[in-house]
């Protein structure tokens, strides 16, 4: 599995959509935040899921490389305005400003609900 490779399944329920995600994280991190709003990703609009990881808060004996995973829900009135859910992996480290973030991301269309 790559790491911060978000790895997507998408279904349709009756009163929302539900994405689930796995992704794969280095062994001091942890998921920080999950938001959602309208995100621009090489000039094209999409509805994203953002996922953050920090190293802020530590598992205790964690594995080497931890993989979490997790539903979200969607409300199915974004399908009307955007045809395709990309799901972003960001990085939040207390030591942001010495080295630079690594960003993945990974993108399902509602069609394939």
């Amino acid at each position: 599995m790559k790491k911060f490779k978000p790895y997507l399944c998408l279904s349709k329920k009756d009163d929302s959509y539900e994405l689930s995600f796995a992704v794969c994280c280095k062994s001091d991190q942890t998921i920080e935040s999950i938001v959602q709003h309208k995100v621009e990703y090489n000039k094209k609009d999409y509805w994203g899921v953002i996922v953050t990881l920090s190293n802020q808060t530590q598992l205790v004996n964690s594995p080497q490389n931890p993989i979490y995973s997790s539903v979200v829900k969607i409300d199915p009135k974004n399908s009307l305005d955007f045809s395709t859910i990309k799901c972003i992996v960001m990085q939040s480290s207390i030591d942001d400003l010495l080295q630079p973030t690594q960003t993945e991301a990974s993108d399902i269309d509602f069609s394939d609900s």
